[in-house]
């Protein structure tokens, strides 16, 4: 059994799929457990830096 160099590898072109597809593909990607193409602790930082943001003006404005 010959072992592959990394030249062997390439790049795969994503599967084919109509507009609707991507769409739903989109929403909800179930090979990568994404939702809108954000994994679960990117949405847990996302929503953390905009508690901080929203707590950070509520203390300014007062």
């Amino acid at each position: 059994m010959t072992e592959k160099k990394s030249e062997d590898y390439f790049a795969v072109a994503p599967p084919k799929r109509s507009g609707w597809e991507n769409f739903k593909v989109f929403l909800w990607n179930g090979e990568t457990s994404e939702f809108l193409g954000r994994s679960a602790s990117s949405w847990g930082k996302l929503i953390l830096i905009l508690l901080l943001i929203v707590a950070s003006e509520s203390v300014i404005k007062q």
